[in-house]
């Protein structure tokens, strides 16, 4: 784990961050607590924030001036976002809250829309589009999450969440052939042409496609999205114990020396 910041620590994996994991902060009951980064390798799988009893933490609010979910309060033990840009997860842990990470049941869509961002937000921003986008697609506002906007000329990318315990879970096949026909037929939405579309990463043809494009299965490549992310800030360190649980592994992090169980 690698100080970033006064109240930010991003945990480096040698591999791919692992599936489920669980962190515990140990201290004293009160005591403040800090942001915690991971930064995964694409987008193709969407994470949520639970407590011990296994209640989803909400995210922080879209903002429309930073065209992202705003930062952490650090007022909330589980307070979190996803930079889906960055593709990093942060979350606020505090002593006595253990927080778990697990996947959603979700599938990853993404358009591109011709006009450019400034017009976007003139037009309604993220709030127009998910109340457009859930009447194409069938759905409920509270299943449909925007996960990144930005340039290029507009892409926005959003996830579909399944919640199984409801009584009549979200059908995603159903969703995703939804999708499928409003890209491959609609010529525009929210007043632009749509130049592209994406399902799980893959692109699909959309009628302005020029002719002749070669669809191309590499979603970082469709969006032309920079992936320089290197972290430039000075890193130092300061003693701190957090317990992270995967895979029936437990690596206790202790003023530098770590041990396994």
């Amino acid at each position: 784990m690698v100080k970033q910041g006064v109240e930010e620590y991003e945990v480096e994996y040698t591999g791919t961050p692992p599936i489920e994991q669980q962190f515990v902060l140990h201290g004293k009951t009160g005591s403040p607590g800090f942001i915690v980064k991971i930064r995964y390798s694409n987008a193709d799988r969407s994470y949520m924030i639970t407590d011990k009893d296994g209640n989803i933490q909400s995210p922080t609010p879209w903002s429309n001036v930073l065209a992202d979910y705003a930062p952490i309060t650090l007022k909330r033990c589980g307070e979190n976002r996803f930079r889906g840009v960055v593709n990093i997860l942060e979350f606020y842990i505090a002593p006595d809250c253990p927080l778990f990470i697990r996947p959603r049941d979700a599938i990853m869509l993404g358009v591109r829309l011709e006009f450019p961002m400034d017009d976007f937000f003139a037009s309604g921003g993220v709030l127009t589009f998910t109340q457009k986008m859930i009447g194409v697609l069938g759905i409920h506002q509270s299943e449909l999450r925007v996960v990144s906007c930005y340039e290029g000329s507009t892409i926005v990318n959003f996830e579909i969440l399944r919640d199984l315990a409801d009584e009549f879970p979200l059908d995603l096949v159903t969703v995703e052939q939804n999708f499928r026909i409003f890209a491959t037929t609609a010529d525009s939405f929210m007043g632009t042409p749509i130049l592209g579309a994406v399902v799980e990463t893959v692109a699909i043809i959309v009628p302005n496609s020029p002719a002749g494009e070669a669809i191309v299965e590499v979603y970082e490549d469709i969006w032309d999205i920079d992936e320089d992310g290197t972290v430039t800030s000075v890193v130092t360190e300061r003693d701190v114990k957090v317990d992270i649980v995967y895979n029936d592994i437990t690596v206790n992090y202790n003023k530098g020396k770590t041990g396994e169980t």
